[in-house]
């Protein structure tokens, strides 16, 4: 069945992926690596560690982690060792045919998408925590900005992507259950009180939403320049 819809979607995985410029091509490359992300994600924890109660920071931390350890370890370490999919880069109907960026392949499988498992499964369990517009705007903009890139690159068809979304919101949504059950356990909140964000402060949560406009506005900006010493 899963095999059976690359046949289906290959025009429209062929056009979304065939949508390359030199600028885009940076862009892509670089919201898809892992460095950016290391370096927003020790920026991320100390604007939502700085002012708040040492146990609440380390609930939240927990709750992040589980995000990770569900949506990552759903979709890459159980679904694609099912499924079995090859990345369109291998995939014999659209081997020959799909644009990459810089010679990448990748390897292994492809279905589902892990990178968008993770950043929706990320994006909606912080959104839930911290309830502030900007920042669910921004964090979920991001989201799909990745989702697209591993297309774009050729690393997923279409279908790997979707699956993968779906899964990754999953998973935030029972990280997030979690997440709320834990602080009515372990810190006595009233469970009425749970849903509230941490943040004590709306200047705070406007902080933090600021951080991640500003963070995705920078990968624009700054994608060529650092797009060179991959080349």
């Amino acid at each position: 069945m899963v095999e059976s819809l690359v046949g289906i979607e290959k025009d429209l995985f062929l056009f979304l992926n065939g949508l390359h410029t030199t600028y885009l091509d940076s862009v892509m490359f670089i919201i898809s690596d892992r460095w950016p992300w290391i370096i927003f994600t020790l920026l991320f924890l100390t604007l939502m560690s700085a002012g708040q109660k040492r146990s609440e920071v380390l609930l939240f931390i927990l709750g992040i982690g589980m995000v990770i350890f569900l949506a990552d370890g759903t979709s890459s370490g159980i679904i694609k060792e099912i499924f079995q999919r090859l990345r369109p880069t291998h995939h014999p109907i659209t081997k020959d045919l799909v644009q990459t960026v810089l010679g990448h392949r990748g390897g292994g499988y492809g279905f589902v998408s892990g990178h968008s498992a993770n950043f929706f499964a990320f994006a909606l369990f912080s959104s839930l925590v911290i309830r502030h517009r900007l920042y669910t705007i921004a964090a979920f903009v991001t989201a799909a900005t990745i989702a697209y890139s591993r297309i774009y690159l050729g690393m997923h068809f279409v279908t790997d992507v979707i699956p993968g979304l779906l899964l990754g919101l999953l998973c935030g949504w029972l990280s997030y259950w979690l997440y709320q059950q834990a602080r009515v356990t372990f810190l006595h909140i009233d469970k009425r009180e749970s849903t509230r964000s941490y943040l004590r402060t709306p200047e705070h949560r406007r902080l933090v939403a600021l951080f991640m406009v500003v963070f995705y506005i920078l990968i624009w900006v700054t994608a060529p320049f650092f797009f060179r010493f991959y080349s």
